[in-house]
């Protein structure tokens, strides 16, 4: 099904002849690292689409592998890459280089694909960059950091905080996530479930810290988070 999802979308590319493209890496579950290509073009409705093509394993971030995947992906592809008007990358130093970065080796194949810096990765960057401005939210989002460290090292003790202190609580707590700079969302939704579950989070690292079948090391971890939790001055950054 998934081929033949694929096999449409390039019959798509090819009656709309011109098209735009995006990729970019992330590790999987597995820990290897894939570059995921997207492109975007206009149906002959008019109406511009924009679509997941695939997923191809990377061994290098070096501008040479990432521009000779995306070569060798357009071509099994059956794309032809000198009908490409627009390439879009995030900022990173491999991506937009001018002489030697993905984008410039593209426009040696195809000079009329235009780049485009991603509006998405800019805009996080001024988030991630404002945020770094004020200590005391780098503060708080260290500590929020810690309290998902302090239970995803464990099994034992992200059962604790996940499902809380009854099966029924635990059907409605959100999650704490990894923060990522890449992606603020997690930040977002972090705070969110630290926010409707805070006295949750507060009892359980209490519980944590009280329970005498732990090692000292973590209860003295879970006792210096929950400390934090009770402080306004935490209190307040969260609901801020």
């Amino acid at each position: 099904m998934g081929n033949k999802v694929l096999q449409r979308i390039i019959e798509e590319v090819h009656k709309a002849k011109y098209f735009s493209f995006t990729v970019d890496s992330t590790p999987d579950i597995s820990h290897v690292d894939e570059l995921s290509f997207t492109i975007r073009y206009v149906s002959e409705e008019g109406k511009p689409l924009e679509r997941f093509l695939k997923f191809v394993p990377i061994r290098g971030h070096g501008a040479e592998d990432l521009a000779g995947q995306a070569i060798k992906t357009f071509q099994e592809l059956e794309i032809n890459l000198k009908n490409c008007r627009g390439q879009s990358f995030d900022s990173a130093a491999n991506m937009p280089g001018k002489y030697s970065g993905l984008q410039a080796r593209i426009k040696e194949i195809n000079p009329l694909a235009e780049y485009i810096p991603c509006a998405g990765h800019s805009l996080n960057l001024v988030g991630v960059a404002s945020v770094k401005c004020c200590l005391k939210a780098v503060k708080f989002f260290d500590v929020l950091q810690a309290i998902y460290a302090f239970g995803v090292l464990s099994t034992n003790r992200w059962g604790v905080i996940v499902r809380g202190v009854t099966p029924a609580d635990w059907q409605r707590l959100l999650t704490l996530k990894t923060l990522s700079t890449t992606r603020w969302l997690c930040h977002t939704e972090s705070v969110r479930a630290l926010s409707i579950h805070y006295k949750q989070y507060y009892d359980l690292l209490g519980h944590l810290a009280d329970d005498e079948t732990e090692n000292a090391e973590t209860r003295n971890k879970a006792r210096s988070l929950a400390d934090k939790l009770a402080t306004l001055e935490f209190a307040f950054m969260c609901e801020l």
